[in-house]
């Protein structure tokens, strides 16, 4: 990358501090990637853009990246069992498990590595809940609108009363009389499973 395309990257003006600007740079994406849903498409163009902005930055410095060899921390995948309340209990136990390595990464080649594991949980669990089906309805849902976990607890335990089972195959067959929250929710997870 050249001087005059990195500029246009990362604009500054010549007596601004390039560490500071990269650093609050780093920090806001950081911060995105903790407190907004996690979309794919979304979250990998931002880590596109930030690797831009990287490149950017290391070119302006006359700096190279350091090449280091960043292995998978979490490279099984991860076996959802069929009661739908653990499901839900596994999975927010490795979402914390990437917030929190998100939170200790230090440059964007680590945190690229756990945004895509990261990913990968999400689709996994997306694909568990996945039902076509839900397609059909007329319930409106927001991909990137997650509803607060203690409300889903709350409509799956509703759920289980509701169904006498916590089995996800029992749930999907009877999807129709389920809580209005966990109709959306499988909605909203089944269509972002379809991406």
């Amino acid at each position: 990358m050249t001087k005059e395309y990195a500029k246009l990257i990362l604009p500054h003006n010549e007596d601004d501090d390039l560490d500071e600007i990269w650093e609050v740079i780093f920090f806001k994406q950081i911060n995105y990637f903790l407190t907004h849903a996690p979309i794919p498409l979304v979250w990998q163009s931002k880590l596109k853009k930030l690797n831009n902005e990287y490149t950017a930055y290391l070119t302006l410095t006359d700096q190279t990246a350091i090449q280091e060899e960043i292995t998978s921390i979490f490279s099984q995948a991860i076996q959802y069992p069929e009661n739908f309340l653990e499901a839900f209990h596994v999975f927010q136990t490795e979402r914390s498990q990437q917030k929190r390595q998100v939170i200790k990464t230090q440059n964007p080649h680590e945190l690229t590595n756990i945004i895509e594991q990261w990913l990968k949980v999400e689709t996994d669990y997306a694909t568990y809940w996945s039902h076509p089906i839900c397609l059909e309805n007329d319930i409106k849902v927001a991909q990137s609108q997650e509803p607060d976990p203690m409300t889903i607890i709350a409509d799956l335990s509703q759920a289980e009363i509701i169904l006498k089972s916590t089995s996800i195959h029992c749930l999907k067959e009877n999807y129709n009389i389920l809580p209005e929250g966990v109709k959306k929710e499988v909605k909203r997870l089944t269509l972002l499973a379809k991406k």
